[in-house]
């Protein structure tokens, strides 16, 4: 159910307004939205907001829950049969958050606002636990009952050269049951037998931390023609609860400290500023100064070493807007961007231009075409506790790339009636100097549209899109390309019907069809995989009716059918040295009707 009330002063001395709003009411996702005040005086608001999140349905599992810190085993083993020792789960979380603010104008040019919302969140999620050296692991239903408090205060000032803001913001984040759980290890009896005898290990929760932020902002218009505008932004990003105490880990703890200490401290700092020399020439610029200082502690156990990461990005960008003659616009850019990583071995420079040019050919046909070249000089990972693919790797953020990028959309009206559209984009990543990893990657998207609207009472519409992807990636022992062909089709009109046009009926029908296939190479010898298909077809049926010039009532159905073939979606149970929960086959067909009614006080 939608909900949607509305109120206004009763007449232009009366500066009261208020509005009550839903959407989704009695059903898991809603919200719920609520607003009063006195226009220039004062405003409060209320809202409640829920959305579940669901990660699997029927799953199967060998753990089971009596509390929520704790997973354990059934007696006996592992059989032939997954329902003698596995149950069922549908693991799903669920999200519910309130707010409350409110406002007040102190005067006619200062205003103050203040804004408190809680957020709490609960279920169960999949997780993986094992070890990378055998392998073993086993997928767990891990449970989720966590909350995050958020507190705004901002005061604003405006007049008619000058805006300013100035505020506060806070988040906390902290868990409702305990620092971790405990679950029994299905690998740590022999042959998956006697489970009864199976050992308890130990996992952290996401730790409590805090954020703090101090910010600040002005506008100022210097002249006719030109403006600033300055921004500064002071945080701090704490964490220091202690490490679970985990006996398995005894000689790891000893080594480490009470608590990891993290604590990031970050400044932005940006400076904006537009200048029109001429009604035809503007000017555009901009500074960005940011910097992250880590100060979390750094630790080493045995031969391994924690790498803390702070960084300082510079970047900075100039663009000039021309109005050249017959109805012709230019817009040419450049922009720059260094950033020191403290665990690399240079800094990494970024170096882009852009040029757009739109055109009114005539008054029927109208067009832009635009193009952005990227360059970027790259660098690696240093430091210690590095292994060797990772200098090769040259991970996608810090490698040697050369982007370009090139588009067209163009708009022509055949006749007063109907109008078509043609939208083309081509996009290159070249990781040039990357011998693993991201090696290239290739965009290239068509679209035409088609649009009808021979009467006042009718119009409609129908789009096609074709998107073209593909990926090269690099590896020690194979390669692999990966090619992805998306069909997206659709169509749609609307008419009012009755003499008295109080009867509007809608239809919008929509087909997306879609193929992935990842081939290996031929120098590893291996075959490729399955080909990944998804299919979707959906269609919308609406209708409104308008009882009384007051009153309006609708009804819409909506059906959705989707289907997928995805071979890496996993049966649950015991697959070699990992145990899985499965994953739900999503081939499915959902039908939904909605009614409303609209009245008019």
């Amino acid at each position: 159910m939608e909900l949607d009330l509305r109120y206004r002063g009763e007449d232009d001395e009366d500066a009261r307004y208020g509005r009550l709003s839903g959407r989704d009411l009695g059903i898991e996702s809603r919200n719920l939205q609520g607003r009063y005040g006195v226009q220039g005086r004062y405003g409060l608001s209320i809202e409640y907001d829920q959305r579940p999140r669901f990660y699997g349905h029927d799953l199967r599992g060998p753990h089971w829950q009596p509390d929520k810190d704790r997973l354990v085993l059934p007696d006996g083993g592992r059989t032939e049969d997954l329902d003698d020792w596995s149950r069922t789960w549908d693991l799903s979380t669920e999200r519910r958050r309130l707010s409350v603010g409110g406002q007040r104008h102190l005067d006619e040019d200062w205003k103050v606002s203040a804004a408190f919302s809680r957020e709490e969140k609960e279920g169960n999620r999949p997780l993986g636990y094992g070890t990378w050296w055998q392998p073993s692991a086993v997928q767990l239903p891990a449970s989720v009952n966590h909350r995050t408090d958020q507190f705004d205060l901002t005061a604003d000032y405006a007049n008619s050269e000058l805006q300013a803001q100035f505020g506060y913001h806070l988040s906390q984040f902290s868990q409702l049951e305990g620092d971790h759980f405990e679950f029994d290890d299905p690998f740590s009896v022999p042959g998956f037998e006697r489970w009864q005898d199976a050992s308890a290990q130990k996992v952290s929760q996401p730790p409590d931390n805090s954020y703090h932020r101090l910010h600040a902002s002005v506008a100022y218009q210097l002249q006719r023609a030109t403006r600033f505008h300055a921004q500064v932004d002071l945080g701090r990003a704490q964490q220091d609860e202690r490490y679970i105490n985990d006996p398995g880990f005894a000689d790891e703890l000893a080594d480490l400290s009470r608590s990891l200490g993290g604590q990031i401290d970050t400044t932005r700092i940006s400076l904006r500023g537009t200048h029109r020399f001429t009604p035809r020439f503007q000017v555009r610029g901009g500074y960005r100064y940011e910097d992250h200082d880590n100060g979390t502690s750094v630790e080493e156990v045995g031969d391994y070493i924690s790498r803390v990461h702070s960084w300082t990005k510079h970047a900075f960008d100039v663009d000039g807007d021309i109005r050249l003659p017959g109805r012709n616009n230019l817009l040419l850019g450049y922009e720059f961007s260094e950033i020191d990583r403290e665990h690399a071995d240079d800094k990494t420079y970024n170096y882009a231009v852009n040029a757009r040019l739109r055109s009114q050919v005539t008054d029927d046909l109208s067009g832009s075409l635009y193009t952005r070249i990227l360059a970027r000089s790259g660098a690696n990972y240093s430091g210690p506790g590095l292994s060797d693919n990772i200098q090769a790797t040259r991970l996608y953020h810090l490698a040697d790339l050369t982007r370009w990028e090139v588009g067209t959309v163009v708009s022509y009206s055949v006749a007063p009636e109907l109008a078509l559209g043609a939208e083309i984009t081509l996009a290159e990543e070249d990781y040039s100097e990357s011998e693993l990893g991201l090696l290239a990657s290739k965009i290239n998207s068509y679209t035409l549209t088609f649009d009808y609207f021979p009467a006042e009472v009718f119009s409609g519409y129908a789009f096609v899109t074709l998107e073209d992807r593909e990926r090269e990636q690099g590896g020690e022992q194979r390669a692999l390309d990966q090619e992805e062909r998306t069909w997206t089709i659709g169509a749609g009109a609307n008419s009012v019907l009755t003499e008295e046009q109080r009867l509007t009926l809608g239809l919008e029908l929509a087909y997306m069809d879609s193929g992935t296939d990842i081939k290996v190479s031929p120098d590893s010898g291996g075959a490729g995989y399955p080909s990944l298909n998804v299919t979707m077809t959906q269609l919308k049926l609406s209708s409104d009716y308008e009882v009384s010039d007051a009153l309006t009532v609708g009804f819409t159905y909506f059906v959705q059918r989707f289907s997928e073939d995805d071979w890496s979606r996993v049966a649950p149970g015991l697959d070699g040295g990992l145990i899985y929960l499965g994953g739900d086959e999503r081939n499915y067909t959902a039908h939904m009707g909605i009614a409303s009614v609209s009245y008019r006080f």
